[in-house]
């Protein structure tokens, strides 16, 4: 899933598990579990923890609920490489679409 504004793109990556539970459609709207992640720094956005936050802050703006947020961790690059250190987290959102 990629959001797309103004030309900037934010990369998310989307895990969406259809659950027949009560708690994962209230009044219409789905529950969906994002995984995030990022090691590049943006002109824009600057570090891999502020792009995080820009791609949930324009989730929000487009009319999805971000209802939780992990905190952020960093993990190695798997494999071992000399590329930066990720940032990771997970985000609960919720949508009506």
């Amino acid at each position: 899933m990629n959001i797309c504004e103004y030309g900037r793109v934010i990369f998310i990556g989307l895990f969406y598990t259809e659950n027949r539970a009560v708690t994962n459609n209230v009044n219409g709207w789905k529950m969906i579990l994002l995984g995030l992640g990022g090691n590049l720094h943006s002109a824009e956005f600057g570090s891999p923890a502020q792009n995080l936050k820009a791609a949930l802050a324009l989730l929000s703006q487009s009319g999805v609920r971000v209802a939780a947020c992990s905190p952020f961790y960093r993990s190695a690059p798997v494999p071992i490489s000399d590329q930066p250190w990720f940032v990771n987290g997970v985000a609960r959102v919720e949508t009506a679409l």
